[in-house]
């Protein structure tokens, strides 16, 4: 029996996770969808994740990541420096400092999932990266 790709299952999933919620949100379900969201991204970040080296310096990194971007945007919320005056409605769940502690999670999403393009990018000098660890954001150059 042959096996399946090792990204073919949670691509899977998150390819069913994202069409429900395309499809719920462009339906009239859309208020009840949204308070999934947290979920959506948990279950996201937790794919990434799995599919990522599971040592200590993709979890030091993915703790780097969670906590700078979670202090950068409480900055932001409780002064309006980088993005402007915003603020954060309930959705995304629980806060501190009027932040959700989610929004970590989001910007580690948007980390790994960057990552893999940005190490293709070809850099000056006429160098271009290479994930050649199977790596998702340590590229050797």
């Amino acid at each position: 029996m042959k096996s399946l790709p090792p990204l073919f299952v949670p691509t899977a999933i998150l390819v069913i996770l994202y069409t429900v919620g395309l499809v719920g949100l462009a339906g009239p379900w859309t208020e009840d969808l949204v308070y999934l969201t947290p979920y959506n991204l948990l279950i996201t970040a937790g794919l990434l994740l799995w599919q990522a080296r599971p040592d200590a310096r993709t979890w030091a990194f993915a703790l780097l990541v969670f906590v700078s971007s979670y202090l950068v945007e409480t900055l932001g919320v409780h002064t309006g420096v980088i993005f402007g005056t915003y603020w954060y409605g309930d959705v995304l769940g629980a806060k501190l400092f009027d932040t959700p502690l989610l929004i970590g999670v989001n910007w580690l999403i948007l980390v790994m999932s960057v990552g893999p393009l940005v190490a293709r990018l070809q850099l000056p000098g006429g160098r271009a990266c290479s994930s050649q660890r199977s790596s998702w954001w340590v590229s050797t150059c």
